[in-house]
Parts: C-alpha cells; sequence; structure tokens
C-alpha cells in the first residue's frame, strides 16, 4: 500500500488538500486528529508528557491542558522542550498510524494519504511513495491561526517560526500545492497532481 505525505506549515490549509483527497477515495489519518485523540483523556502519552513537563500541564480532568503545554513549548529558548514534545508524541501517534494502516490494508486500499504537519520532522517521510507540501503566504497564515485558534498574531509568529519555512517544504517535497487562491485555482493544481500520481501508478 502506498502513502502520500501530506505536510505544510500551521495555517497552510492542508485540510482543503486532505478533502480533495477523501472525495476521491483516498483514506486521510489526520495526525493532528490523532494527536487530539491522545492528549483529550488520562493516557499513556499524557502521562509520559506530565512526566517530562510537569503535573501542571494537566487538567482536573487528567487530560492535557494543551494552552500551558503551549506556553511551554512556544517560550523563547524552549527549542529542547518543543523537541522533547515532538518525540514523545511522534511515537504515539505513530503506532496510532501503523495500526490504522492495517486496517486498511485488510480493506484493499491502494494507497492513504498521511496528513503529517510535522512529516519530516517526525521521520514518517521515510515511509512514503510521495510527499505534498501546502504552502500559502505569512499573513494568510497568520490571519487562519489567529481565528482558528483564538490566539493573537505574536503566538501565531511563533509557532510558525518554529516550523519548516515553506521554502524549505518546497524543496524537500516532490509536490507544491500554493493554498492562497480560489477554490477553482487550488483544485486545478490538484488535478494535475493526481493525474501525476495515477501516471506514476500509485493509484490505478
Amino acid at each position: 500500500m502506498n502513502v502520500i505525505g501530506l505536510c505544510g506549515g500551521s495555517g497552510s490549509g492542508k485540510s482543503v488538500v486532505s478533502s480533495f483527497f477523501a472525495s476521491h477515495g483516498i483514506p486521510v489519518f489526520d495526525c493532528d486528529a490523532a494527536y487530539h485523540a491522545l492528549v483529550s483523556a488520562p493516557t499513556p502519552c499524557v502521562a509520559e508528557l506530565a512526566e517530562a513537563f510537569g503535573q501542571k500541564i494537566l487538567l482536573p480532568s487528567g487530560a492535557l491542558d494543551r494552552a500551558k503545554l503551549a506556553q511551554i513549548v512556544f517560550a523563547p529558548g524552549a527549542k529542547d522542550k518543543l523537541e522533547l514534545l515532538d518525540r514523545i508524541t511522534h511515537t504515539y501517534v505513530k503506532a496510532a498510524f501503523d495500526s490504522w494502516c492495517r486496517d486498511r490494508e485488510q480493506e484493499n486500499c491502494q494507497a492513504v494519504v498521511l496528513d503529517a504537519p510535522l512529516l519530516f520532522e517526525a521521520g514518517m517521510d521515510r515511509i512514503c511513495s510521495i510527499t505534498v507540501a501546502v504552502v500559502c503566504p505569512r499573513e494568510i497564515r497568520i490571519r487562519r491561526i489567529t481565528e482558528r485558534d483564538g490566539i493573537d498574531a505574536r503566538s501565531a509568529e511563533k509557532r510558525m517560526d518554529a516550523q519548516r519555512s515553506d521554502e524549505e517544504l518546497r524543496r524537500l517535497c516532490d509536490y507544491t500545492v500554493v493554498n492562497a487562491g480560489t477554490m477553482e485555482e487550488i483544485n486545478i493544481q490538484l488535478a494535475d497532481i493526481l493525474h501525476q500520481i495515477i501516471e506514476r501508478g500509485i493509484l490505478k
């Protein structure tokens, strides 16, 4: 089974691209959704995070207080803490993806999409047949993040600056989608990529 890796920085609009693939019958594994499920209740993942960052990151329910953890890992000079967070969570997300893939193989799927914002940081690009980057102008990303997450522009910029740049993602990936225009313009790009994927034999 082929894996199509999909990545892009916060606010780039990966959901538009993953929805396109899903509409063409390609199952999508959303790493962000998997992470949220892993930390929304007392789980082994949350327990390991609490051990690493302290009990202060927990809600009374035992779930992760994501806002408090974000204050720690996105603070100035906290790169080592962000890397620790990634090391812990990537292990659990990878395990969830492996389990999900086994189910898709039982369904005889030809290919799946791995929607992973930190595809390369997690080393999951190594299991992908092809990779697709979603990029978008910085000012649009900031607006999307602030509206979506209810944070200020400076906090949005800190989050973006902790991720790979669009230029680097363009260089690393096989294909790039620029998500800054109309849906028609985006769909034209995606249709062309889908055609090339089929030509490469990743889909039939």
